[in-house]
């Protein structure tokens, strides 16, 4: 499932940024996502306890 979001959302990341013209490395972009999906499986596991 983490996996499935972190491609995902960097896939519409790449999309928005091709489409705005802005240059993006897609290496960072499938980092940061990584770092987000991580961060929010953290933030919510957290919250069970």
């Amino acid at each position: 499932m983490q996996g499935f979001c972190a491609e995902t959302g960097g896939a519409i990341t790449l999309f928005g940024a091709t489409w705005l013209g802005i240059p993006v490395s897609t290496t960072h972009t499938i980092t940061g996502v990584i770092v987000g999906v991580g961060a929010a499986r953290r933030t919510s596991a957290s919250a069970r306890t």
